[in-house]
């Protein structure tokens, strides 16, 4: 109820519950129906059930309408009115500061400055999707003790391999683990569903033209470029093997493909793992199978998704949150975190930040949300030792080979190509939707394109992404047909335009001038001396 009063459709609830009544006081039978409880019409009596994650005035004024003599039931009690609950809900948060100051050594003053506050966005649902103090733009928010909160500070080359590393630990410690990832654009989502579906597919032609040690170096090599210099240094860096990729053959049409029917696929980089994908453009029957499946699912399973999961739908069991992309607003990040956690379980919440978003960690303990940090080297380490790494310097070969395999399966399947470049173009786009407040710190200028194409599996330059080009067999058709396109266009520009000499017709109309026969501008020595003889 909450969201759909902030839409502005508090009109049209009135209107639908107007027409509830109206239709519930006719209680016709309709034509062809055996009794009233098969009819179309409502019947008089009906219970209604109002849920909503704040107690705001325009709330409880939709519930005075809407219910009659209604009980106010949150997680701890039930209430007799809304004024009750309001206030129950202020004293905890009351209590909650006033532990927090005492331990902080403040000696209770947030919650002497709470006394007069009449907002009372607290969640009644302690622990569970929103939090208290959501929607109202001040205090600080919280979540439930037993969500485990952590950042992970990521560059851009690393991200990819950093992902699947967090992954496996996370599978090995909880075989049954169902992990939801959070994704900014539906592209990212069909994409790494795909990639983490299928990535460990070893093409026959695969050629290891770098040797792994410098493949390493190269991409444990994080240095930022600053400005306009991106863009030289992407192609430096690609210079050296533009004539290698060049050499191999381009990507075929067979293996994996994506098809809308699929409502999971078993992960061969993860084996035993079913993933599965959900965001808006999907079709509603399939978004619901899903939903469905996903919910029902009792084995390891992971869920790539948009925010189109954060809020409104019920998944239980879910043991592990990450945002591979970070959330638009503090407000979906409360209910990306609100899926995990749920009904005193304990709960994983990981995100993920590039070193030039490092800031978002003030803004997040501003508001008493600050995750734990941990380091990119120790997830790595991890997974590489879970696979038999034994010496410490090894874990950097293991996740370059986890890279590399990758981007061998993206260069030789049409599809993970085509689903890479429209995922990095996406998440571009879509970086740049941050509200005004947070662009200080998520800017599409702080991006280092090149780094950021290595988290989509991909060895174009960022401009050749954004062309089309490409070692892929698509891209090269492309280009063909631009070429005899341009040859057939410069050849009819070529052509001449009238016809001359003895080869026009007396009866064709063209330009008068070519009849002329060459004209040779005479000079003036010339006509004095024809004067003179």
């Amino acid at each position: 109820a909450d969201r759909l009063l902030e839409l502005g459709f508090e009109d049209t609830l009135r209107k639908i519950l107007a027409l509830f009544e109206e239709r519930a006081a006719q209680r016709r039978r309709m034509l062809g129906h055996t009794s009233v409880a098969t009819s179309l019409e409502l019947p008089r009596r009906r219970i209604n059930v109002l849920c909503s994650a704040t107690l705001r005035d325009n709330v409880r004024q939709l519930a005075d309408e809407a219910l009659v003599n209604p009980k106010f039931v949150s997680a701890t009690s039930v209430y007799d009115n809304a004024d009750q609950a309001a206030e129950a809900a202020r004293s905890r948060k009351r209590d909650r500061l006033m532990a927090e100051d005492i331990e902080d050594g403040r000696i209770g003053k947030r919650a002497h400055a709470y006394e007069g506050d009449d907002e009372d966005g607290a969640n009644q649902n302690e622990g569970q999707d929103a939090v208290q103090g959501e929607d109202d733009g001040q205090g600080d928010f919280a979540v439930p003790s037993q969500l485990v909160q952590k950042a992970v500070i990521v560059p851009a080359k690393l991200r990819l391999v950093t992902l699947v590393a967090l992954l496996k630990n996370t599978l090995r410690q909880q075989p049954t683990s169902k992990i939801i990832v959070f994704l900014s654009c539906k592209d990212a989502v069909d994409f790494m569903y795909f990639m983490l579906s299928h990535g460990a597919t070893q093409p026959d032609s695969a050629q290891a033209d770098e040797g792994e040690a410098a493949f390493a170096d190269d991409l444990f090599n994080t240095e930022e470029g600053d400005g306009e210099g991106d863009k030289d240094k992407d192609k430096d860096k690609d210079g050296d093997s533009k004539k290698s990729r060049s050499q191999r053959p381009a990507g075929g049409r067979g293996g994996p493909q994506l098809t809308a029917t699929d409502i999971h696929l078993q992960s061969n980089v993860f084996p035993g793992v079913k993933m599965f994908r959900l965001h808006g453009s999907m079709q509603q029957k399939q978004r619901t199978e899903t939903f469905s499946a996903f919910s029902r699912e009792q084995h390891a399973s992971v869920l790539f998704t948009t925010d189109v999961a954060a809020r409104g739908l019920d998944l239980p069991n879910v043991t592990s949150i990450v945002q591979y992309d970070a959330p638009t607003d503090l407000a979906s990040y409360l209910h990306r975190v609100g899926r995990t956690a749920r009904l005193g379980r304990v709960g994983y919440a990981h995100l993920f930040l590039l070193p030039s978003e490092a800031a978002y960690l003030t803004v997040l303990s501003e508001r008493g949300l600050r995750p734990q940090d941990e380091a990119v080297e120790a997830i790595l380490r991890l997974a590489a030792k879970s696979e038999g790494t034994r010496r410490a310097a090894e874990w950097q070969l293991r996740a370059a080979e986890w890279q590399l395999l990758f981007e061998r399966f993206v260069l030789s399947n049409i599809t993970a190509m085509r689903l890479a470049k429209q995922a990095f173009l996406s998440s571009i786009r879509a970086y740049a939707t941050h509200g005004a407040p947070e662009k200080r710190i998520f800017h599409v200028r702080f991006l280092h394109f090149g780094h950021l194409a290595k988290a989509f599996a991909l060895r174009e330059t960022p401009a050749q992404v954004a062309e089309g080009k490409g070692n892929n067999q698509k891209a090269v058709e492309v280009r063909l047909e631009k070429k005899v396109k341009r040859e057939r266009e410069e050849k009819e520009r070529k052509k001449p335009r009238f016809v001359k000499g003895n080869e026009i017709s007396e009866f064709a109309v063209g330009d008068v001038s070519a009849y002329y026969g060459p004209r040779v501008k005479r000079s003036a020595n010339a006509g004095s001396d024809s004067d003179s003889d």
